[in-house]
C-alpha cells in the first residue's frame, strides 16, 4: 500500500479477487457494498480482463465508498 495512500489498482484488485474466492463462515465479519459503487470500482481498476481500457482514468474513479443506495 502506498504510504497514507490508497494502495496501487494491481494490489487492490488482487486483494479483492482474494477475498471474493473465500468461503463465508459462521461467525465471520463481512460488509455489503452498494453494486453500482462496486461496479465503477472495478472498472477503475481493470478487474475484468476483458475491461481494462479505462483502467486508472480518474474519469472512472468512484471515489469513497458510497452504500447510500443500500438505504433506498
Amino acid at each position: 500500500m502506498a504510504e497514507g495512500g490508497a494502495a496501487d489498482l494491481d494490489t487492490q484488485r488482487g486483494e479483492v479477487v482474494a477475498l471474493l474466492k473465500t468461503q463465508l463462515r459462521k461467525g465471520d465479519t463481512w460488509f455489503l457494498v452498494d453494486s453500482r459503487w462496486f461496479k465503477q470500482w472495478k472498472k477503475y481498476v481493470g478487474y475484468d480482463s476483458w475491461d481494462k481500457y479505462q483502467m486508472g482514468d480518474q474519469n472512472v474513479y468512484p471515489g469513497p465508498v458510497d452504500n447510500s443506495g443500500l438505504l433506498k
